[in-house]
C-alpha cells in the first residue's frame, strides 16, 4: 500500500513539473500589451491574464492541474519580464528620504524627515 502511494505521489509530482512552457508568442502578447498600455498613458494591469485566461477557457484545461499550468505559464512570462527589468540599470532618484536633524520634538517625529537631493 505504501509503495502504491509513493508511486502515485511520484507520478503526480512528475506531472506537476511538466507545466505548460511559456512560448515566445505568449511573451510577445504580454510585452506588446504592456508597451501599448504605457505608450497610450494607460495602465498595464489590463495585460494581466492575456495568456492565462484564454488557456483556462479551453475545454481540455478544466482540471486543477491544467488550470495551475495555465496560470504558471503566464507567471513565468511576468517573472522573466520582471527579472529583465531588474537587470536594467537605472539612474539614481533625484531625491531620497533621509534624516536631516535630531527630532526637535517627540510629539512630531515626522518633522525629522524630509526629501533631500542625493549628493
Amino acid at each position: 500500500m505504501l509503495r502504491h502511494c509513493l508511486a502515485t505521489l511520484a507520478s503526480a509530482f512528475a506531472l506537476a513539473t511538466l507545466a505548460l512552457p511559456a512560448c515566445a508568442d505568449d511573451a510577445e502578447v504580454i510585452e506588446t500589451c504592456v508597451t501599448t498600455a504605457y505608450s497610450s498613458g494607460g495602465d498595464a494591469h489590463v495585460c494581466i491574464g492575456r495568456v492565462a485566461d484564454p488557456c483556462l477557457q479551453k475545454p481540455e484545461n478544466q482540471s486543477t492541474h491544467d488550470m495551475m499550468a495555465c496560470s504558471d505559464k503566464e507567471t513565468k512570462i511576468w517573472d522573466a519580464m520582471l527579472n529583465a527589468e531588474y537587470q536594467t540599470p537605472t539612474a539614481p532618484s533625484p531625491t531620497s528620504f533621509s534624516m536631516v536633524a535630531p527630532c526637535p520634538s517627540r510629539s512630531a517625529p515626522t518633522a525629522c524627515w524630509r526629501t533631500r537631493p542625493i549628493a
